[in-house]
């Protein structure tokens, strides 16, 4: 059923990691001009805020900040997946990649050097940030709309 808490959780989800994106962006000695990866993290974040963390939203804060963290957790898992089967056929049709253990070797080890890259410091503490924010923000949302949708 759709509530408020599970759109505000949508678009706060699809803003946050569209800016996430970003700042992972800038980290980079040559950011890409195109915005694509930016939009496919929030297009990600935006279902996965939907049908994961803002039914999953309650009005404890500690338990709403560890399902903002698995939502978070979860868009990266995805969005990398997605990525990566883009990587392996955009590639692949290129014949940059002549089996498919190769393709997906190589789609791998571009994952795993986007991990490394995030392992920068001042990234994290804007993600550890965003999700303290995210998490007080959702709470408050259920707390007020919910509670009164419930018991009314």
């Amino acid at each position: 059923m759709p509530t408020i808490t599970r759109l505000v959780a949508m678009v706060l989800f699809g803003i946050v990691a569209f800016s996430l994106v970003t700042q992972f962006h800038l980290l980079d000695e040559d950011p890409p001009r195109s915005q694509a990866s930016n939009f496919l993290f929030a297009v990600v974040a935006g279902l996965v805020g939907w049908r994961f963390v803002g039914l999953r939203i309650t009005r404890d804060f500690a338990a709403g900040f560890t399902i903002v963290v698995q939502g978070y957790v979860a868009t990266l898992l995805i969005s990398l997946t997605v990525a990566g089967m883009y990587d392996i056929f955009a590639n692949g049709y290129r014949l940059r990649y002549r089996s498919f253990a190769e393709a997906f070797t190589g789609s791998m080890s571009n994952a795993y050097e986007v991990l490394l890259q995030m392992k920068d410091v001042p990234f994290l503490s804007w993600v550890l940030g965003s999700a303290l924010l995210c998490s007080f923000l959702l709470v408050l949302i259920y707390r007020t709309a919910e509670t009164r949708r419930i018991s009314g």
